[in-house]
């Protein structure tokens, strides 16, 4: 298995839980739903098709 080369961190000030809905409606595939966060955000990650792990949070 190949170890992770990069990841990109995304912040948005939409609804976490309903720009996953959207991407789970487009058929994408989250890596982890979204959850709260220890440092109070809630967030959730996904793999682009490049294989790049993108992490979304509010």
């Amino acid at each position: 298995m190949k170890g992770q080369g990069i990841r990109i961190y995304l912040q948005t000030t939409q609804d976490v839980d309903g720009v996953a809905a959207a991407i789970k409606d487009r058929g994408g595939e989250l890596a982890s739903e979204p959850e709260d966060m220890p440092w109070g955000a809630r967030a959730f990650n996904l793999i682009d098709p490049d294989g790049i792990l993108l992490t979304i949070s509010s």
